[in-house]
């Protein structure tokens, strides 16, 4: 078993640990797909000089909602794509990071 494998295993065991039950509906009206996300929601925001700049005003950097997706569930998530994972909380796919090995991670907006 190589590092690469540890690794592969390590991070399905955290997901199946931090999972979310959600269902995923690449466009209106499509038929709902049972899948197990992770999210990363932050209230908080960040404020003081971000990495980058060197104008010396106070800046904040908003926290964007994302979600993380198994590609053996959903290999690529659709732009515009609503994930569901509570009644009354949603999320729409805005961008997707490229995939990580084994997962995917998307930035979305909450409805």
């Amino acid at each position: 078993m190589t590092w690469r494998d540890i690794k592969r295993r390590a991070r399905k065991d955290l997901h199946q640990h931090l999972l979310v039950n959600a269902f995923y509906i690449p466009v209106p009206a499509a038929t709902p797909q049972a899948v197990t996300v992770r999210l990363f929601i932050r209230d908080e925001i960040k404020a003081g000089d971000m990495a980058g700049t060197n104008f010396h005003y106070a800046e904040m950097q908003e926290r964007v909602p994302r979600i993380l997706f198994m590609r053996e569930q959903v290999n690529l998530p659709a732009r515009g794509a609503v994930v569901s994972v509570a009644p009354g909380e949603a999320y729409r796919i805005d961008n997707t990071e490229p995939a990580d090995d084994i997962s995917v991670t998307c930035e979305c907006t909450r409805m």
